[in-house]
């Protein structure tokens, strides 16, 4: 499951990275547009805003970062509140990320289904945030099956991130590049990281402060924000422009 102040990389880092015609940005002459005939005509010629594109990139990395503090550390602590035995504790884990990691053979061939990368992310991520929110609803129910609801829930919101992960990381390296990327992503894992365990903290103490009210209400408040902050990353995501992408002989 799918992971500013005082950095030396700013606004004017970011700068560098603007292009207002994606073909030139990477490089690619009007005369070899031709490489990019299965693109709608739109799309090869579309202007790409990329310092734009990576600021609405960033802002969804802060959001993504908060989910991924509730959904990797209180997903087993949901389970077991749900009363998930010892085996089905595994279950969760384990099937979650080989699913995901399978998941991401598949990636080319969804984007391609789908018609594009940034369409693709758009639909993934808010399918996550929808799969994390039936997630915070499950312990305010008193209903059969809930530990397998909560492991299918989850298993599919990990798949989805999986899918995902291929797709954004396609759409970054179009828009950084290569000799920029290492103090580029350093930043930026820098700050979500710091956020992510903003988000640990922040949902422990929530936890700790509904314990003696209700345990339930606790897990489905701080499920619903992760829920809310990836719908507004799906939001950020959707700012985004899309450059135009080879398509490679090898995954036909």
């Amino acid at each position: 499951m799918a992971r500013m102040a005082g950095s030396s990389v700013g606004v004017q880092d970011l700068a560098q990275y603007r292009c207002l015609d994606s073909l030139a940005c990477s490089g690619i002459s009007r005369e070899n547009a031709s490489s990019f005939s299965f693109l709608p005509a739109i799309m090869r010629f579309k202007k790409v805003n990329v310092r734009e594109s990576l600021r609405s990139s960033f802002k969804d990395g802060i959001f993504a970062a908060f989910m991924v503090g509730v959904t990797d550390y209180y997903a087993t602590p949901a389970a077991l509140f749900l009363g998930a035995t010892v085996q089905q504790v595994g279950l969760i884990t384990a099937l979650s990320n080989l699913l995901s990691s399978l998941s991401q053979f598949f990636s080319v061939r969804v984007i391609y289904w789908v018609g594009g990368r940034l369409k693709l992310l758009v639909r993934l991520v808010f399918s996550q945030a929808s799969f994390l929110l039936c997630i915070a609803v499950l312990p305010l129910l008193e209903i059969a099956y809930r530990v397998e609801l909560l492991l299918i829930l989850l298993i599919l919101a990990a798949v989805c991130g999986g899918l995902a992960g291929p797709a954004w990381g396609s759409l970054m390296s179009d828009y950084v590049p290569a000799k920029k990327r290492g103090r580029y992503f350093g930043w930026r894992s820098r700050t979500v990281g710091m956020v992510t365990v903003g988000s640990i903290v922040t949902s422990g103490l929530l936890l700790n402060f509904f314990h003696e009210i209700s345990y339930a209400t606790g897990f489905w408040i701080i499920f619903s924000l992760a829920a809310a902050a990836r719908f507004v990353s799906a939001y950020f995501i959707s700012r985004m422009d899309e450059p135009p992408h080879k398509k490679d002989p090898a995954s036909e």
